[in-house]
């Protein structure tokens, strides 16, 4: 009825005002269509981009075991006894609790700075210092294959494979069956600090003091622990793959998609 009024009344005559409704419909059931797929867009890319974010992240996440496995996490941090170190002799029998705890920083174009800094270890002195570092770090004759590894520090370096029975001088309570490839720092001190060009990892370290002093990381036993408080943070690592960094970016844009979604 309405129609046929509209019609009539028209100057344009029913063909006109027929074309003008027919559009009106079909744009109108365009619009509907859109909103429909704008709905689900809205609910799939959050979806998608957890989906991606959880694949991106996945070889960032300490793997099982946690020996070698990025510490991009725990640029700072701390061990101590007797939860994370097992010390011996005369640190055993001291009534405090020693500690070591270290500090890395990026400073950008692959140059990182450690220190490591070790408390209450007194009565006796430090002697030497062993810190884990990737195989291809150590070459022949106690010298180093990379020398960016372990860099701008004073003092008499070694880069060898320690056990129980040395090389050097011995490694008193080194657990037998295990080693450390790595760089001995043949000399006492509180805090170690360098420079390398290797990103940081998961690893060991040995320490000695006097003739029978030692302490070390609980997991330089178990390279197959999966408690990351076993092992403490060292150079010789790979930073993530542009494929992962990429993965990344699009998961967090899937996030924000839907942080901004609950907002609305």
């Amino acid at each position: 009825m309405t129609y046929q009024i509209i019609t009539e009344l028209s100057p344009v005559g029913p063909n006109a005002i027929g074309m003008v409704i027919a559009f009106s419909m079909s744009f109108r059931g365009f619009i509907d269509s859109c909103r429909l797929k704008e709905a689900i867009l809205s609910k799939i890319i959050p979806v998608l981009g957890v989906i991606i974010l959880a694949f991106a992240v996945a070889p960032l996440a300490h793997a099982d075991p946690i020996y070698g496995t990025s510490a991009l996490g725990e640029l700072t941090g701390s061990r101590s006894e007797p939860g994370s170190i097992v010390t011996g002799d005369e640190w055993a029998d001291d009534e405090t609790i020693q500690s070591l705890s270290w500090l890395v920083m990026d400073l950008g174009g692959g140059a990182w700075s450690y220190e490591y800094t070790f408390t209450n270890f007194r009565a006796p002195d430090i002697s030497h210092f062993i810190l884990d570092l990737t195989d291809d770090c150590v070459g022949r004759d106690d010298e180093a294959a990379d020398p960016g590894c372990v860099t701008d520090i004073s003092g008499p370096l070694a880069f060898n494979t320690y056990d129980s029975s040395g090389p050097g001088t011995s490694n008193p309570g080194f657990p037998v069956g295990a080693s450390i490839t790595g760089v001995k720092f043949d000399f006492g001190e509180d805090v170690y600090s360098f420079l390398s060009n290797r990103s940081p990892v998961y690893g060991d370290f040995y320490v000695n003091g006097g003739n029978e002093s030692f302490a070390d990381n609980i997991g330089l036993e178990n390279h197959l622990s999966e408690n990351v408080f076993d092992f403490i943070v060292r150079p010789d690592g790979v930073v993530p793959e542009p494929g992962t960094l990429l993965l990344l970016g699009l998961g967090l844009i899937g996030l924000g998609a839907m942080a901004r979604r609950r907002k609305a």
